[in-house]
């Protein structure tokens, strides 16, 4: 295992979240009324200016393996029903990450204030984890991102993301096993590849589903998609 130096400053996420958050809020229209609310969103981006605090762990894996839906990474056993369609042999390593934006909650705000506040945290931790595979690709060619909560892989696998790098040292605490305080958070893994890395295919990108809500994954599981 090797523990990576990485630092993402917020300032180099100010493009990038913005231009999430935009699309996430759905005021990127034309028009007099969503000029003023995006007045409105920048004003409260300026507010929580301070709560801003991306940190990120990350480290690599080269014991690794691969049997089926399972990836044995650092002596555990990731379960993923997605990992059927990778070939072991362009499995390098792993990079085993977390990362937080910080704290955006403020219930003194209006509703629509908080809501926007809220898009705000969401948008900087999405921009750092868009960064974070850009400054890793930088050397690396990466797979697909995968993790708890994402194609089919169980909330629960947090816990083993957890026993590898803990996540107390970037001031994270993982509750009931799954979930990740503060919330603006997320980990995952991102294994590194050969050439010959295939990308998920259409059906599993961007999936957010399980084995008990997803045709697909039912359909591998039984045979018959009972």
């Amino acid at each position: 295992m090797k523990e990576l130096r990485l630092r993402i400053e917020k300032e180099e996420c100010y493009g990038l979240t913005r231009d999430i958050f935009l699309e996430m809020s759905g005021i990127d229209k034309e028009g007099a009324k969503f000029e003023r609310m995006r007045e409105d969103a920048n004003c409260i981006r300026d507010q929580i200016e301070d709560r801003i605090d991306i940190k990120i762990a990350c480290n690599y894996y080269d014991d690794i393996e691969l049997a089926g839906s399972t990836a044995l990474i650092g002596g555990d056993n990731f379960e993923c029903r997605a990992f059927e369609q990778i070939d072991r042999s362009t499995l390098n390593g792993a990079y085993v990450y977390s990362l937080t934006a910080g704290e955006y909650d403020s219930k003194e705000q209006s509703i629509l204030n908080r809501l926007y506040a809220d898009f705000w945290g969401t948008s900087f931790a999405e921009a750092a984890r868009i960064l974070l595979s850009k400054e890793l690709s930088k050397n690396d060619r990466l797979s697909d991102s995968f993790g708890p909560g994402f194609y089919g892989m169980d909330l629960t696998e947090m816990k083993k993301i957890d026993d590898l790098m803990d996540f107390k040292k970037i001031g994270l605490e993982l509750r009931n096993n799954k979930i990740l305080v503060p919330v603006k958070s997320c980990a995952g893994i991102l294994f590194s590849v050969t050439d010959g890395y295939i990308k998920m295919n259409n059906a599993c990108r961007d999936c957010i589903g399980s084995e008990r809500s997803c045709k697909l994954c039912r359909q591998r599981q039984t045979g018959d998609g009972s």
